[in-house]
């Protein structure tokens, strides 16, 4: 019970105290990557103990032994011993719904922001795609130029979609997949 509490005091402390200093230096402006390490160092480690914390209270901590045997035994005996009364099933379903519900709530955030992230780069790369020039000699689209000098990676280089306005493609004059996409 101990170590949940500790982890927990030291998951607070980080959160407050942390995130306060690290938004008062200003290192983290001269050397943004650094300063964008300390934020994700700050944040993972306050997650790991809080994760931690709940697994602590879920599962009791025993002195590890130098047998196999003893440390099985030791471990059979804390959970009959913490799972006997009703306070210590209690803090075992707390610490497992802590651990469960940060760990999903993590999951879930980090899936919708790479999820985001992906769709705001396919817009880009199709918004790029309707203004890149198509060269008269070669009929081709040419878009090096417009790729905004290096924001967008060379192997997915914005295309031309070779329509008119009216959704007809010029190489064919027949309307059919040029046309905007749903």
């Amino acid at each position: 019970m101990r170590a949940s509490v500790a982890l927990l005091v030291y998951a607070l402390t980080m959160a407050t105290l942390g995130g306060a200093w690290l938004r008062r230096v200003h290192w983290p402006e001269r050397a943004p990557r650094l300063g964008v390490l300390a934020w994700q160092a700050l944040s993972w480690s306050i997650l790991a103990a809080v994760t931690l914390a709940g697994l602590v209270l879920a599962v009791p901590v025993s002195t590890v032994g130098g047998d196999l045997a003893a440390v099985l035994d030791a471990c059979a005996m804390l959970l009959r011993q913490q799972y006997s009364t009703p306070g210590g099933v209690t803090a075992g379903v707390v610490g497992l719904v802590l651990t469960l519900g940060v760990t999903s709530r993590v999951a879930l955030v980090l899936a919708q922001s790479f999820w985001a992230a992906r769709n705001a780069r396919v817009h880009q790369h199709r918004r790029l795609g309707l203004v890149a020039r198509v060269d008269t000699v070669l009929g081709v689209a040419r878009s090096r130029p417009l790729r905004l000098c290096g924001l967008l990676p060379p192997r997915r280089a914005a295309r031309s979609s070779g329509c008119d306005n009216g959704g007809t493609c010029r190489a064919r004059r027949s309307p059919g997949r040029c046309g905007p996409r749903a």
